[in-house]
């Protein structure tokens, strides 16, 4: 139990480092953001991989963390205008995403939150996927309610059996596209439409998660 309680002191300490340094590099006041930028990034990992040992580290199952791909996707894509022209393909961004934002993510939130939480309990779930969106605070509110319903897609499949490993490349992936390869132009719905759509196709995407692998551990 000391051990539990060791971790989560390590998420809180994690979660206001970075809150910290993003606010930091987002006032302007930093003279190389770009390297204090990977400095942070860096300090996320290795300090995640010492709290969330890489043992732990595992695939689970796939089919789960790519329902969680497919349903965000059906949200971005529906809802949003895309432009491949806009696009950029650059392999330090999809090193970044993969592993600097989507595996470091995972480790944090879906390895030693949810499973201080109680992994696959309704608090671990809903509670995760809250403070998921509470950590994107300083982009605006509006993302803290989408990255709370996406995390809710993510909590869903890793309490019921998807790995660290395949929701990190799922989430890196993701992020790489929908902010790099191939990004948003423009909304096709009203903002204040999309803020409910958008969580709306989450949440039943979170149940229909549930339903499958409920559906699978019964076969």
């Amino acid at each position: 139990m000391l051990q539990k309680h060791k971790a989560v002191l390590h998420f809180v300490g994690f979660f206001l480092v970075t809150i910290f340094g993003i606010g930091m590099l987002r006032s302007g006041q930093i003279a190389n953001a770009q390297m204090a930028l990977w400095g942070l990034m860096i300090l996320q990992l290795s300090w995640g991989l010492l709290v969330f040992k890489p043992k732990n580290i595992s695939i689970g199952r796939v089919k789960l963390a790519l329902g969680v791909l497919f349903i965000v996707q059906l949200g971005q894509y529906g809802l949003n205008a895309h432009n491949l022209d806009r696009g950029v393909f650059n392999i330090l961004d999809l090193v970044r995403y993969l592993i600097f934002i989507g595996l470091v993510e995972e480790i944090w939130f879906r390895g030693v939150l949810q499973d201080y939480l109680g992994k696959n309990t309704l608090k671990a779930i809903v509670a995760g996927a809250v403070i998921f969106g509470l950590y994107h605070l300083p982009h605006g509110w509006g993302i803290v309610l989408t990255t709370t319903a996406v995390g809710l897609l993510y909590t869903t499949a890793r309490a019921y059996g998807a790995g660290i490993l395949s929701l990190g490349l799922v989430h890196g992936v993701m992020n790489w596209m929908n902010l790099s390869f191939y990004p948003a132009e423009t909304l096709r719905v009203d903002y204040s439409v999309f803020l409910i759509l958008f969580p709306s196709i989450c949440v039943l995407g979170s149940a229909g998660l549930y339903i499958m692998a409920r559906k699978e551990q019964n076969l």
